[in-house]
């Protein structure tokens, strides 16, 4: 069942505009992120087989989603690292209770990209994220980039898709962890 779990994320960027990508083998569950710097906003597409859902929130409307996960604790440090060509700084997350070691953070301000977190659970660190790590779900995930291309994007790639049902992060949430439940067979 972890084959179901995506393998890439694709993120791209076009003036005020990002879209990250991730999908499982064979497109089978997808997670499409919309978001507007300009207008701050974030819209968020799940798809699992025919199930297709929508979340759309403004800025100050992300503290109904971050409320579904404890906030994290960032801790810079003199650390840095190499990422896709791209020398980027330390930092750790830490979440209350957690148990498991300390999530890595590798960011830069090299890339020239502004408003760069206001939409993610790290909206303290200064700087695009090219390396971090993500623990939803009874799991913990690793995303690292590997290389940043400059090619033009098509302006469609960032008009949302059609045919998805909008739900509040709450029943967003309970979505995504139903199936998560039935995939990995815990309740």
């Amino acid at each position: 069942m972890l084959e179901l779990y995506p393998k890439e994320m694709l993120f791209e960027f076009n003036n005020d505009f990002m879209r990250g990508s991730l999908k499982s083998t064979w497109g089978v569950i997808t997670t499409d992120l919309l978001i507007n710097k300009d207008q701050k906003t974030y819209e968020q597409y799940f798809k699992s087989f025919g199930d297709k859902y929508s979340l759309s929130l403004k800025s100050d409307e992300m503290k109904d989603l971050f409320g579904l996960t404890p906030d994290a604790t960032i801790t810079p440090t003199n650390d840095t690292l190499t990422i896709a060509g791209y020398l980027c700084q330390k930092s750790l997350a830490t979440f209350p209770g957690d148990t498991l070691p300390p999530i890595e953070l590798y960011f830069t301000k090299d890339l020239d990209i502004t408003n760069d977190n206001w939409w993610n659970k790290y909206y303290q660190i200064d700087g695009f994220l090219l390396g971090y790590e993500v623990e939803q779900y009874g799991k913990r995930m690793k995303l690292r980039a590997r290389e940043v291309t400059f090619q033009p994007i098509a302006p469609d790639r960032f008009v949302a898709p059609e045919g998805y049902t909008a739900l509040n992060a709450l029943d967003m949430d309970k979505q995504i962890k139903k199936v998560v439940e039935e995939f990995m067979g815990s309740k």
